[in-house]
């Protein structure tokens, strides 16, 4: 649920994206979801029907996940992981993945992105932050700490698993903001025509 821990600007632009940009043209439709998502009986392949419905996540949750991380999301990150449980939330080969946050364990995936920072240590030392995916599963995407912006947002940073190894890498530029990275997302969701509706 969003809160005062979410700048108004940045709830009205969750609100919009999500409702507007996202929902009407997400695959509502995946192997499985928690029982309050489910949204009709399984198709002939086990896939499920699935609706989004308020996120349980309260300020505190992601206090204490910005503490494992060792720095505050942007405001439009926070508010992604606290307005609604959604799944499916991969934005195409050529973009990227979002974490997705299901009602039985909405901050599961990004906790999982945080987990990098301790399982592979040369994050850290890097200052970078990984909560997402490219979408050629190159490596995370990473909030660059060295680079705050003034409106608490970060630029992002693509780390290939491949070059991690060499002490001079400091990842490749994808996106100015986690803001510009809706941005995208929503110019590729609304190039097309038609909502994209069920697949599975």
């Amino acid at each position: 649920m969003l809160s005062s821990l979410v700048p108004e600007p940045a709830q009205r632009r969750i609100r919009q994206f999500v409702d507007e940009v996202f929902l009407p043209r997400a695959v509502l439709i995946r192997p499985g979801a928690p029982p309050d998502m489910i949204d009709g009986p399984p198709n002939e392949s086990g896939w499920v029907p699935w609706k989004p419905v308020a996120s349980p996540v309260t300020d505190a949750d992601i206090l204490a996940l910005e503490a494992a991380a060792g720095a505050p999301f942007p405001p439009l990150f926070r508010a992604w992981l606290m307005y609604k449980c959604l799944l499916m939330t991969d934005f195409g080969f050529e973009l990227f993945r979002l974490p997705e946050t299901p009602s039985d364990d909405p901050l599961g995936d990004i906790a999982g992105y945080i987990g990098i920072m301790d399982s592979q240590p040369s994050f850290r030392p890097r200052r970078v932050v990984p909560f997402a995916s490219d979408g050629n599963d190159v490596g995370p995407l990473c909030f660059d700490l060295n680079r705050p912006l003034v409106d608490g947002d970060y630029p992002v940073v693509l780390f290939d698993h491949e070059s991690l190894h060499r002490p001079e890498y400091a990842g490749r530029p994808f996106a100015d903001s986690f803001g510009a990275m809706l941005d995208m997302a929503e110019a590729s969701m609304l190039s097309y025509n038609q909502p994209a509706g069920d697949a599975g």
